[in-house]
C-alpha cells in the first residue's frame, strides 16, 4: 500500500474511533442537568431513549451541521456533540428538557429560552410580576435573562389552554 492511502485509512479509522454514542443517562453531567431544569421550573419525564453521539462525522448528518458544536437530532433520538462540551451539552438537554415539559418550538422561539436556561448563573429573587402572562410573553425579546427565566417558569406551570394560546413567532 502506498503511504498516502495508509495515511487516509488511518485517519478515516482514527475519527471512527474517537465517534462515541452511548445513552444520556451514561453521559457525564446529564442527569444532574436535567435535574437542574427540573427543580427550577417542574417535573419531566427523563429522555431515557436520547442518546448522545460525540465526533464530528455526526455532523455531516445533520442540515447545516458542518459549522454546528453541538445539535439536537430529534428524528434519529440524539443530542450531537463536536467535542466533550458541557456547556453545549447543556445546552441541548435545555432544548430536550423545553421539547418534554411544553413542546418543540419553533428555533426563534426556543433559542432565547434555552440561552437563559443554560446559563447556570444564579438569579435574585424577583418581585412578583405585575402583568399579564401573555403581555409578558409578547415582550420577551426585551426581558433582562432572570425576568425570562420568570416568565419561563411561570409558562411551564401556567395550565395549558393559558400556554397554548401563547402566540409562537
Amino acid at each position: 500500500m502506498k503511504p498516502a492511502t495508509v495515511l487516509i485509512f488511518s485517519l478515516v479509522f482514527s475519527a471512527a474511533l474517537a465517534a462515541d454514542c452511548k445513552p444520556l443517562a451514561q453521559t457525564t453531567c446529564a442527569a444532574s442537568f436535567w435535574k437542574f431544569f427540573t427543580d427550577q421550573f417542574g417535573p419531566a419525564r427523563f429522555p431515557e431513549e436520547l442518546k448522545t453521539c460525540t465526533g464530528r462525522e455526526y455532523f455531516f448528518q445533520v442540515k447545516g451541521g458542518a459549522k454546528m458544536q453541538s445539535a439536537l437530532d430529534r428524528k434519529n433520538g440524539r443530542i450531537l456533540l463536536r467535542n466533550q462540551s458541557l456547556a453545549a451539552l447543556r445546552h441541548e438537554i435545555a432544548h430536550v428538557y423545553l421539547d418534554l415539559r411544553w413542546r418543540v418550538l419553533p428555533y426563534p422561539v426556543a433559542e432565547p429560552l434555552v440561552l437563559a436556561v443554560a446559563d447556570p448563573a444564579k438569579c435574585a429573587t424577583l418581585p412578583p410580576a405585575t402583568s399579564t402572562l401573555a403581555e409578558r410573553w409578547r415582550q420577551r425579546q426585551s426581558l433582562a435573562r432572570c425576568e425570562l427565566l420568570q416568565l419561563l417558569g411561570d409558562v411551564l406551570n401556567a395550565p395549558a389552554p393559558a400556554r397554548d394560546q401563547l402566540p409562537l413567532q
